[in-house]
């Protein structure tokens, strides 16, 4: 059969919600607003159309990432399968237009965000096989879902410089705050091999080459 694949870009109207049974498959769901815009001859100017409001679903990997990277307003690309939803109520049928996401990023032509990678394999929480359910509750930094720990390296866990979406230059501790980069540039920013330092982690200078004009004299010669 075939699917209707679709690309659609836009604005998170709110923060992704779980659905599903606990301990099943990660699943999540978001309003996704989408804007048309044109351009307007008559003032010379963009001109926005009416908004467009649709269901996005997540699955899996996919859905335990989006709970983590995506809240209200953050401007996205989904790419995915659409769908129509069916459903009874007071003895009428209803529909609903649904995308069943295959990925969701965020919009870098409207700002700019920063990719951590999934620990383990790098490709996913799971790859393959059980899915493994939500993470159950544990004692945590509360960054995770239902409060638990967010995982190592992820960027609402310890000074990982904010949630994703966030400027990742804004942070205070990187760099001195005098260069335009802010930590990113120059002394205090990328590994330097000869003998420069990045933020948290100095490099040794390279040993001195010996001027053979006043190396000594081999023994007994």
């Amino acid at each position: 059969m075939a699917q209707s694949q679709i690309t659609i870009t836009g604005n998170v109207g709110a923060d992704p919600t779980r659905f599903g049974q606990e301990g099943g498959t990660p699943a999540c769901s978001f309003r996704l607003a989408s804007t048309r815009s044109f351009w307007n001859r008559r003032t010379n100017a963009w001109q926005e159309a009416t908004t467009t409001w649709i269901t996005v679903k997540a699955f899996r990997s996919l859905a335990l990432n989006a709970m983590q990277s995506l809240h209200k307003g953050d401007a996205v690309i989904v790419s995915g399968t659409l769908a129509t939803e069916e459903w009874e109520r007071d003895g009428m049928t209803r529909t609903n237009l649904v995308i069943e996401a295959a990925t969701v990023g965020h919009d870098l032509t409207k700002g700019r965000s920063m990719f951590v990678r999934n620990p383990g394999n790098g490709g996913g929480y799971q790859s393959g096989g059980n899915d493994g359910g939500w993470p159950g509750p544990r004692n945590g930094d509360g960054n995770g879902p239902d409060g638990a720990s967010a995982p190592n390296g992820s960027p609402n866990a310890g000074n990982g410089g904010g949630r994703i979406g966030v400027d990742p230059y804004d942070n205070p501790t990187m760099g001195d705050g005098n260069d335009e980069f802010n930590g990113f540039e120059g002394n205090g920013g990328w590994p330097n091999p000869s003998g420069g330092q990045s933020v948290g982690q100095t490099y040794p200078a390279p040993p001195q080459q010996a001027d053979p004009q006043s190396a000594p004299a081999p023994v007994g010669v």
